[in-house]
């Protein structure tokens, strides 16, 4: 029951809390529940049944399947339940019935959402991908019109149906199917502007520039970042507008414009203490070490990469990140063998996480290390990459810790600018 959204229906709790060694009755339990008011029951439009909780008694029980190890699989029943639901309703072929389905999907959003959004967080991209599929007979415009089909245009439905494609689209960036993603996002971008979501049309576009920008045409990404920024800081948005002020520093990055890049990215940053964003603050953090380290301020640069690596380890996310802008700072400063064993932990934790570098890094990141390789010697090379891959993370980054502050200290700010990038 905790994992569903806005409540649910008797047979939805029937699958969701279907055990292997089940020894309850689950129609039993959840009027036993609504007895001792920890559930509420009463009917949909339909006259079914649905049951829903509080939320502080539904964020309790979730920390208990937490904490008994059982959520992932509680969780992976709910999406296949919704996949199963949505499915029905797509094979339909009576227009009445169909009808009698849209209806019930349309009091199920909430579920439909959560499953989405779940399904995509645990990358699971076989039901995830089928949820979204058996969804898009809810909104087809080229097929129907408002006349043959008086709820197409109901804003509960494009809200969700954007999400339905929002969710498919960024499964497939992280596939490196661009064409995929950008024909998705399209159509989410259509359907935000027909909603006129302007919070939703500024986050489907600021999506557009990721995808230029992840597969090497940085050049299209800019006007959607700036479209995007202008959207978000007309609307308020503050986290949007850090989010657009780091992609849009990464273009200026691209085109050899730093000092411009290091302006949005110090905006950027200064808006995520505001909104408390640490999560991706690391990444913003690293980002801007990344500008100084090109413009040869290798001082300033420690001193951000520093910063965005102990963010890293904090929130447990981008460290992989962090730690391969500090082996390429390792490399312009002529400690090769750093550099090659650290980008060996990065890259075996990255295989651990089963995270995909997008195009444009990846090309990056392979004409570096086949420069490190020519530098050591392709024996010495697989030899240290073999090292780096097999040591502890803790001891990876401490290392790297202990390089940052050292060469900040080290390293006076008037020499660095003589320290050529190799």
């Amino acid at each position: 029951m905790a994992v569903c959204v806005g409540g649910c229906r008797i047979e939805m709790a029937k699958a969701v809390c279907k055990e292997e060694h089940q020894t309850y009755d689950v129609v039993q339990m959840l009027y036993h529940l609504v007895d001792y008011h920890l559930l509420v029951c009463h009917e949909d439009p339909d006259g079914e049944p649905r049951f829903t909780m509080l939320e502080t008694i539904r964020e309790f029980a979730l920390n208990c399947l937490w904490d008994q190890g059982n959520l992932i699989d509680t969780q992976q029943r709910y999406l296949h339940y919704c996949v199963e639901m949505a499915e029905q309703a797509q094979h339909l072929s009576y227009y009445a019935e169909r009808y009698r389905w849209f209806e019930h999907l349309l009091h199920e959003q909430d579920n439909l959402r959560a499953a989405l959004l779940w399904g995509q967080e645990a990358r699971d991209i076989a039901m995830t991908s089928r949820l979204s599929a058996a969804l898009c007979w809810l909104w087809d415009p080229h097929t129907s019109s408002q006349e043959e089909h008086p709820l197409t245009y109901d804003h509960n439905i494009l809200a969700l149906w954007a999400t339905t494609l929002n969710a498919t689209a960024i499964i497939a960036m992280k596939q490196k199917d661009y064409i995929q993603a950008h024909d998705l996002l399209t159509k989410t971008l259509n359907l935000n502007q027909l909603r006129e979501h302007q919070e939703d049309m500024a986050a489907t576009l600021n999506n557009l520039g990721l995808v230029a920008l992840d597969s090497g045409n940085w050049k299209a990404a800019r006007p959607l970042f700036e479209e995007s920024l202008e959207i978000r800081r007309t609307c308020g948005i503050t986290q949007g507008i850090a989010k657009c002020l780091n992609n849009l520093a990464i273009v200026a990055g691209l085109e050899g414009n730093y000092d411009q890049a290091c302006t949005l990215l110090e905006e950027s940053i200064a808006l995520k203490h505001i909104v408390g964003d640490i999560l991706t603050l690391s990444q913003t953090q690293n980002n801007l070490g990344h500008m100084y380290m090109m413009q040869g301020h290798y001082q300033k640069a420690c001193m951000h990469f520093e910063e965005g690596l102990l963010l890293a380890c904090q929130t447990g996310n981008n460290v992989a990140n962090c730690l391969e802008e500090i082996a390429y700072l390792a490399l312009q400063l002529g400690h090769t063998t750093k550099a090659i064993y650290w980008s060996g932990a990065v890259a075996q934790l990255r295989n651990e996480m089963k995270v995909l570098v997008c195009q444009r890094e990846q090309d990056y990141y392979e004409q570096t290390l086949s420069e490190a390789r020519i530098t050591l010697g392709s024996d010495l090379f697989d030899k240290v990459w073999a090292e780096g891959r097999t040591a502890p993370i803790e001891d990876i980054i401490e290392a790297a810790l202990t390089f940052v502050a050292n060469t900040k200290n080290s390293i006076p700010e008037e020499l660095t600018t003589n320290l050529k990038r190799m």
